[in-house]
Order: structure tokens, then C-alpha cells, then sequence
């Protein structure tokens, strides 16, 4: 990530450089123009690719029914019926399916690596499972399907998301900085926020066996009823899609954040600070499906061990460092309000209505920040290592101490 020699920006007008991407100088000559004259021609949206590689493996496997039912025969029903699919929390996805028949019924039960939640043993539980025989006919809107519903589930049912149970409690305060803010401004939360739901949530397809829709599906294939039944197929069918989406929102988020960012302006701080917060959480749920063995390790032919699945979060990690840098550089000044001794003014702007959120957003982080450090809580996450992983905890918090204990 990092390149020693000069840039060819800082070359072209004979300036001093830094190993930074953006530079210091970049940063201060160009500003909000930065974005047409990118430093080292990587802009902040490029460091998508390295978060969410497909190596991680953080969403659902895209399997087709071929793969599920080999070396048994299928038939797909010409009828399609409308069943509830749930995604982590909040109110179901109402898609249209068609049913699966398979030869060998046998077929339609599977053994699956499930987790604890919240996060205990690095290693999975194996439970056995039935298989709903239904897969969506028709996944050309599934994409901006799933996008829409990400938008409910943020704006609608926030309340009910998973939450990682931490001594450092400030996404609260963040959904309430992001509800006090008009659309224009809050688009940048809001996009972050869908991004942190599908990550974390993405794999958790589920369905209620007590619609009477699916019911009858569970009844006709004759399950067993001493086990919880699973939709595999369709599961494998948003696995397909998510990962482009988690691209999109990213690269949206990172460009925003690098325009916002490079305005310098102390008013922005706050919703910046927010953004990146909510960034590195998502970064660090990523980290946490990728170190987990797949939901259907145990059909994978070489499933790949723990070390090995977490040696590519190296990148994640210059990658973090380039992204803390850049806001450094651009808002060094401004983060010294979240030291606990701050005793300085509320903000360097004259506070109005439209301000007082965001400062009342900075107080309550920096009580976040002082709450859970009275133990040393996170001098302790700070300097946490993902080289030797024994407890799946370790996941969490571990980035968010770097930026909230940034030195600057």
C-alpha cells in the first residue's frame, strides 16, 4: 500500500513528500480537489477491493442446486408460490420461489458449521439439518431487492440489529447522530450503515417454519420435523449477489468519505468520525465471518484452516493504516477532542441548532472512549493480534481502538 518515493504530483511542483496515500502535501495544495488529481492515482474508494476480497469469504458461498443435490436428478416445479425470508432481524423479504424435486429426497438434509453468537469458540458446532426445496426462478431484481430492504432495516428496525456486546457503546450514539441529520447530509450514514448490516447479517438466511406457506412446502417434501429447516438454495442465491452489492456500498461510502474529508472543515468532523467508525466495525465483522469455516465446510473438498483464512487480512490491515492516516492528516486537530482531558470548547464553530447534534455526538464518544478505558479495556484491544486467534472476541473493537486512540 505504501510507496517510499516521491508522488508524481509532489514531483510535478517540487514539493516534499510523504509515504502517506493521499500525501500530506496532496492533501494541503489540492484540498477538495484532490479527488481530480489523485495522489499516487489510488483514490480512498480503491481500499474496497482490498476489505471485502473474495478471499475472505465473509458471504454466503454461491452454490447452485446442482451442487447441493450431485449426483441425484432435480425437477423444478412450473408453479411458484410467495414465502417470508428473514435476513438477521426485522420484517421478512416476501420472495416468489418454485419448488425442487429431487430423485434422492435423502438429498435435502445437510450438515452445517454454525457459531455461537455471541462469539465464543473459534471453532463451529455441526448441526444437521433439513433443506427447503425452493429456490427463487427469477434473481434479476434480487440485487436492488436486498438493497431496499438494507434501507428498512436501517431507517425502521435498527433497534433489533445483532449488536457485539462491548464495554465500547457508541453505536447507539452514531444511529442518533445519523437520525438527526436531513437526507442530504445523513446519506453517508445511511449508506455506511446498510453496508455494516449486510456484512454482519448477510449469512443469517432463515425461514418460519410456522408460515403457513412454507409449512405446507416442509409438509409436501416430507422433512423431518425433529430438525430446523434451512433455505440452502436460496441462501446460495444471495450469496451471489451480495458480494457486488457490499462492493457498491463501500466504494460509495469511501468516495463520499474522501470528499467530506478533504473539505477539512470542523463542522464535518463529526458525521467523518461517525462514518469511519461504522466503516471499521464492518471491516471488523468481515474479519470475523472470514476467520469462521464455511457454513457448508463440510461439502468443500480442501476446507481451509484457521491460519490460513485470516494470513490475507494482513492487506485489511495496511489497509486500515492507510485509512487512518488519511483522516489523520486531514483531522488531527479536531480528534484531540476525543481525549479524555479535553477541556476545550465544544466546537471551533459557532454552535446552532444544526450543530448542537453533532456536538452532543462528540461528547457522548468521548464518554464512550473514557467509560471503556477505565479498565484499559482499549489499550488492550489496541495492541490485540489476529497472528494466533483463540478466542473469536478478539475480532471486535480491535480497529475502532486504533482510530479512537489515534495519536495525532
Amino acid at each position: 500500500m505504501r510507496v517510499v518515493k516521491a508522488c508524481s504530483n509532489c514531483k510535478r511542483r517540487k514539493e516534499r513528500c510523504d509515504p502517506g496515500i493521499p500525501c500530506k502535501s496532496c492533501i494541503e495544495h489540492y484540498k477538495g480537489d484532490l479527488v481530480n488529481h489523485p495522489c499516487r492515482e489510488r483514490s480512498l474508494a480503491d481500499l474496497s477491493t482490498v476489505f471485502l476480497s473474495e478471499r475472505l469469504g465473509w458471504h454466503p458461498t454461491a452454490r447452485t442446486p446442482e451442487f447441493f443435490l450431485f449426483p441425484s436428478n432435480f425437477t423444478v416445479s412450473d408453479y411458484t408460490l410467495t414465502i417470508p425470508i428473514n435476513l438477521g432481524f426485522g420484517p421478512s423479504l416476501q420472495r416468489t420461489v418454485r419448488i425442487v424435486h429431487p430423485n434422492d429426497m435423502n438429498r435435502l438434509v445437510h450438515e452445517h458449521t454454525v457459531y455461537d453468537w455471541p462469539p465464543r469458540s473459534t471453532s463451529g458446532m455441526l448441526c444437521r439439518n433439513a433443506i427447503l426445496p425452493a429456490i427463487l426462478p427469477d434473481t434479476s431484481t434480487l440485487s436492488q431487492d436486498l438493497d431496499h430492504h438494507l434501507s428498512l432495516l436501517v431507517t425502521s428496525h435498527f433497534k433489533a440489529f445483532p449488536l457485539y456486546c462491548s464495554p465500547l457503546r457508541v453505536l447507539r450514539d452514531i444511529y442518533i447522530l445519523y437520525r438527526s441529520l436531513p437526507s442530504s447530509s445523513g446519506r453517508i450514514l445511511h449508506q455506511a450503515l446498510k453496508l455494516l448490516v449486510l456484512v454482519h447479517i448477510g449469512g443469517d438466511t432463515t425461514i418460519a417454519a410456522s408460515d403457513p406457506t412454507v409449512a405446507s412446502i416442509i409438509t409436501c417434501a416430507n422433512l423431518p420435523t425433529d430438525t430446523t429447516t434451512t433455505p440452502c438454495f436460496i441462501r446460495a442465491q444471495l450469496g451471489a449477489v451480495m458480494p457486488t452489492l457490499a462492493q457498491e456500498l463501500m466504494r460509495d461510502v469511501l468516495a463520499q468519505l474522501e470528499r467530506l474529508a478533504l473539505s477539512r472543515k470542523c463542522t464535518e468532523w463529526p458525521v467523518v468520525l461517525a462514518t469511519l467508525v461504522v466503516l471499521l466495525m464492518s471491516v471488523e465483522s468481515i474479519q470475523y465471518h472470514a476467520a469462521k469455516m464455511p457454513y457448508h465446510s463440510c461439502y468443500d473438498t480442501n476446507p481451509t484452516p484457521l491460519r490460513d483464512r485470516t494470513k490475507c487480512q494482513d492487506m485489511d490491515e495496511q489497509g486500515v493504516e492507510a485509512i487512518l492516516n488519511f483522516y489523520k492528516a486531514c483531522y488531527s486537530g479536531c480528534h484531540s477532542r476525543l481525549r479524555e482531558d479535553w477541556e476545550g470548547e465544544g466546537s471551533s464553530f459557532e454552535a446552532t441548532r444544526e450543530t448542537k447534534s453533532e456536538d452532543r455526538f462528540v461528547d457522548s464518544m468521548r464518554a464512550a472512549i473514557r467509560n471503556s478505558n477505565s479498565g484499559g479495556y482499549l489499550r488492550e484491544k489496541e495492541k490485540a493480534s489476529l497472528e494466533d486467534v483463540t478466542d473469536m472476541n478478539c475480532f471486535f473493537d480491535r480497529l475502532l481502538a486504533k482510530l479512537l486512540l489515534l495519536r495525532t
